[in-house]
């Protein structure tokens, strides 16, 4: 490593939390200790720093959403600092910071934070979960043997985070299990392996057991035209992001390692031609941070799935949750299709509608019926219903 290198990387690490660093250390170790050449204490810091700015962005930009939600309200807005905003309205007051909310359980906020032990209480509840087992750092030869008898493809990932950092589906052969493993260690010294389930994912956030917003999730993909490269393409998608009610309708698909491994297991490359009307995954994770979009289905949701959602907040004591279900279709009966809980948020994305499709509604209306709801306000606003949008790409065992 050169004198620069070695600057830069210092320069990380005095960033970096004395936790995280420990994670990073042992991150490194891993790597090499099981063959993996491509990882290093360097990368894992820039990768964790990423991570930190991100979320770092992810507040301020909820921060701000609201703010604009509040003031449209007529509410009082009180900025504490670059964390934290207050909002009143008569005798009511909330504290807010990104989506984290001062009516919210600590205790609840720890229990969905913490994938492994939400997935037994969800199980407790009688309700579905994909099969998993949680190993440590120094558990790799166990996981290895694990994995090899299970069913194909897996999901690795850490069992604390946030934004599919760390997070690794369609794992088949036992290279590309070890670096899955290493990449979900740099996250949290706790690893999931897990049964993959394929199916449709849906996000259903929930308020006091009330219905706020639920949306189907999309990985991040681009449609071929039969001339243009997927590079091209998605330089395209990148660059028709715009805003809606002041905020963006989606963020930029990243072209990076992640995303050249998940297109060489779909047989591309950025420098691939899909045929005309090709859809090619770029991610294979479902999420908004690397590009994802959503479709508003809140007006055509079936109540079965909506009180599966409210089960699973109570289950877990959330007030407010983000339930992640991957079903067919939450507009039928759960008697029409099975489904599995993958996970519950106590900190979900409110800026997702906003990267609908055919977005209608924006994330600053839902925002002010959170406000409203919050605040004991009954007098929500009505809002016209979505249109269909493009359907996700699955691929392996189907939620039947």
């Amino acid at each position: 490593m050169g004198f620069a290198q070695r600057q830069n990387l210092m320069g990380g690490v005095r960033k970096v939390s004395e936790r995280n660093l420990r994670y990073l250390i042992n991150f490194a170790v891993l790597g090499r200790k099981i063959g993996s050449r491509s990882i290093s204490l360097a990368s894992a810091v820039s990768r964790r720093l990423r991570s930190q700015t991100r979320v770092k962005s992810t507040l301020e930009e909820h921060n701000r959403l609201f703010r604009t939600a509040a003031e449209r309200l007529g509410m009082v807005v009180r900025i504490l600092d670059d964390r934290f905003i207050e909002i009143s309205h008569g005798d009511s007051r909330l504290f807010v910071s990104s989506t984290n909310f001062s009516f919210e359980s600590l205790t609840a906020y720890w229990l969905c934070g913490d994938k492994h032990l939400s997935a037994d209480l969800l199980k407790g509840a009688a309700l579905c979960v994909p099969d998993h087992t949680q190993f440590r750092l120094k558990d790799y030869d166990r996981a290895v043997d694990l994995f090899e008898a299970m069913e194909k493809p897996v999901v690795v990932k850490p069992a604390r985070g946030s934004s599919g950092d760390g997070v690794t589906v369609g794992v088949e052969s036992k290279r590309d299990f070890r670096k899955a493993f290493v990449k979900a260690a740099a996250v949290c010294p706790d690893i999931l392996v897990e049964q993959f389930i394929e199916g449709n994912h849906w996000r259903v956030t929930m308020l006091n057991g009330e219905l706020i917003v639920a949306f189907e999730r999309y990985t991040a993909h681009v449609i071929g035209d039969g001339v243009t490269t997927v590079k091209g393409l998605v330089l395209s998608s990148n660059e028709a992001l715009s805003q809606f009610d002041g905020f963006d309708t989606g963020k930029p698909i990243p072209m990076n390692m992640h995303a050249r491994r998940d297109l060489k297991r779909q047989g591309h490359t950025f420098a691939s031609v899909p045929d005309n009307g090709e859809r090619v995954c770029v991610r294979l994770i479902c999420n908004a941070a690397v590009g994802g979009r959503t479709r508003d289905v809140t007006d055509t949701i079936h109540p079965d799935y909506i009180e599966i959602a409210r089960r699973a907040a109570d289950a877990l004591g959330a007030r407010f949750a983000g339930v992640d279900i991957i079903a067919k279709d939450v507009t039928r009966s759960v008697a029409q299709g099975d489904y599995c809980i993958n996970e519950v948020n106590t900190t979900p994305d409110m800026l997702c509608p906003n990267y609908a499709v055919e977005a209608v509604r924006s994330s600053v209306d839902y925002a002010s019926i959170v406000l409203e709801k919050a605040m004991g306000m009954d007098q929500c606003r009505s809002v016209t219903p979505l249109t269909s949008g493009e359907p996700p790409i699955t691929a392996g065992r189907r939620v039947r």
